[in-house]
């Protein structure tokens, strides 16, 4: 999520710079910086719900490890 983050700002970053005059402002600047944008939304959703997975999964086999053989369906 930093890289994405980094990245984004980045793009931004070197779009508002050089709109100052050397040769990024304008439509073509616009849709440039659009197209960075959607693809950095696009890559920050696939990096979370990652993240998401990867918590669930870790949870998951963490409390396997530490209930698994040791809760009886029996009374004792």
């Amino acid at each position: 999520m930093f890289a994405v983050a980094a990245l984004l700002w980045w793009a931004g970053r070197t779009w508002l710079l050089s709109a100052g005059g050397e040769g990024r402002e304008g439509p073509a600047a616009a849709r440039y910086f659009v197209a960075v944008r959607v693809v950095a939304v696009v890559v920050a959703l696939v990096v979370a719900v990652g993240c998401c997975v990867q918590v669930y999964r870790i949870g998951e086999s963490g409390s396997k490890a530490v209930w698994h053989d040791s809760v009886s369906t029996t009374p004792g």
